[in-house]
């Protein structure tokens, strides 16, 4: 009788993890579910993000080319600048 109890108490138990883990699976599922919803909203905004950085990343190296022509131009002003007070020395 004594065993027959523990029996029934352990298929209880047994009984009991069974639906837990089925509420947890179910739990699970839904979790899943709503992060896919979120991926696939998500995921046409990254795109856009990707491209505007692309473009940004391409804007920005045309930027330093146009630093390094002005540079070498501010240079080449110097020079000249340079040559022309060597010939005409201020008073």
């Amino acid at each position: 009788m004594d065993q027959a109890h523990e029996s029934n108490r352990r298929f209880g138990d047994v009984q009991k993890l069974l639906q837990q883990n089925e509420l947890e699976r179910i739990r699970l599922i839904d979790k899943v579910e709503q992060l896919s919803e979120e991926n696939r909203q998500w995921r046409p905004k990254q795109r856009q993000l990707e491209g505007k950085i692309d473009q940004l990343m391409t804007e920005l190296g045309k930027m330093e080319e146009e630093v390094k022509r002005l540079s070498k131009v501010d240079d080449l002003y110097r020079l000249e600048k340079d040559k022309v007070e060597a010939l005409y020395p201020r008073p």
